[in-house]
C-alpha cells in the first residue's frame, strides 16, 4: 500500500492515475463523487488512503502501481524545478472526458493544477473537442492554470461562447491567432508564462474587461491595447523588459478602474513614483498621445 508521504510527493494527475489503476475512480463518475468533497489533491489522497484501508494490500511480489515509482517518491528530496510529466492517452482521455462532462452542466471546464504537459484531448476527437457543438454552446469558462502548457492549439478559437479564459502559471511562449477571435471573452489571464510578444490583435477582443499579463518576459506592449474600450481591470504587474508604456493606454482613462504594477519597473516615459497612482499614470500617458489620431491606427 502507498504511504501518505508517497502520495503527497505525487502530482494531482499522478494521483488520479493511481485512483484509476486501483479501481477507486470508475468511468463516468466525477472526481468530486469518488473523492469528496471537491476532488482536489488532498481529497484524492484521503480517498486513496481510505480505499487502501478498506481493501487488502497488494502482495509484495505484485508490480508497483503506475506512476507510483521511486521517481515519484523521490520528489520529497528534490529542490529543482519539476520536469514536465508524461501522461498516457488513456489517462488524458479519462480526465478530459470527465471535466467536459461536468462542463456541459456547469459551463466551466476546470483543468487547473492537473500538471498537463499539453492541451487536454480525448481519444475520439483529440483537441478538436473545442469544435463540438454542445461544448461550443455551453462552455463559458476555461481554466488551464498551473499546468505545463507551452502552446495552445488553434482550435481554441472554436470556443466562441467563452467569457473567461485562465492560462496563467504555464510555460506558454506564444498565443494562437485564433484566440483573438473570441469575441465574447471578458476576462483573460496570461500571467506567469514565457510570452515575449503580445500581438496587436489583442484589440480584436472587443468585449475584454479584465486582462492580466503580469510576470512575462514581454519586450513591449502593443499600442492597440488602447483600443480595448471595455477594459476596466488591467494587471501589468512586473514587466522588466518593457521600456515604455504605450501612450494609447491613456485612451482608457474614462473606463479603466484598476491598473496595477508589481516589483520594479523602469519605464522610460513614466516616472517610477507615479506607478503607485494609476490615475496619475494614465494622465501622464494622455499627455504623450500624438495629436494626429491616425498615428495610433
Amino acid at each position: 500500500a502507498l504511504k501518505e508521504a508517497q502520495l503527497q510527493a505525487q502530482t494531482k494527475i499522478e494521483l488520479q492515475a493511481v485512483a484509476l489503476s486501483i479501481g477507486l475512480k470508475k468511468r463516468g463518475v466525477g472526481w468530486p463523487s469518488c473523492c469528496p468533497p471537491k476532488g482536489t489533491k488532498p481529497d484524492i489522497i484521503a480517498a486513496i488512503l481510505k480505499f487502501q484501508k478498506a481493501n487488502p494490500p497488494l502482495p509484495s511480489n505484485t508490480a508497483p502501481l503506475p506512476l507510483a515509482t521511486a521517481q515519484s517518491t523521490a520528489r520529497l528530496d528534490q529542490t529543482t524545478e519539476r520536469p514536465r510529466p508524461e501522461i498516457s492517452d488513456a489517462v488524458m482521455d479519462e480526465l478530459t472526458t470527465g471535466v467536459l462532462t461536468t462542463a456541459l452542466i456547469s459551463g466551466t471546464a476546470n483543468f487547473t493544477s492537473f500538471d498537463l504537459p499539453k492541451f487536454p484531448y480525448t481519444l475520439a476527437m483529440g483537441s478538436e473537442w473545442t469544435h463540438a457543438s454542445n461544448i461550443q454552446a455551453s462552455l463559458t469558462c476555461l481554466n488551464l492554470s498551473n499546468n505545463f502548457l507551452v502552446l495552445l492549439p488553434d482550435c481554441i478559437g472554436g470556443l466562441q461562447s467563452l467569457i473567461d479564459l485562465d492560462v496563467s502559471h504555464n510555460r506558454l511562449v506564444s498565443l494562437p491567432h485564433s484566440l483573438f477571435s473570441l469575441s465574447k471573452l471578458e476576462a483573460l489571464n496570461i500571467s506567469h508564462n514565457n510570452l515575449e510578444l503580445l500581438g496587436r490583435q489583442i484589440s480584436q477582443l472587443s468585449s475584454l474587461k479584465q486582462l492580466n499579463v503580469h510576470h512575462n518576459p514581454l519586450k513591449e506592449l502593443p499600442h492597440t491595447i488602447g483600443q480595448l474600450k471595455q477594459l476596466v481591470d488591467l494587471g501589468l504587474g512586473h514587466l522588466p523588459e518593457v521600456k515604455k508604456l504605450p501612450p494609447s493606454l491613456g485612451l482608457l482613462k474614462p473606463t479603466l478602474k484598476s491598473l496595477w504594477f508589481r516589483g520594479t519597473n523602469n519605464f522610460e516615459n513614466v516616472p517610477a513614483q507615479l506607478l503607485m497612482n494609476p490615475q496619475a499614470v494614465l494622465e501622464e500617458l494622455v499627455k504623450q498621445l500624438p495629436r494626429n489620431p491616425s498615428v495610433m491606427d
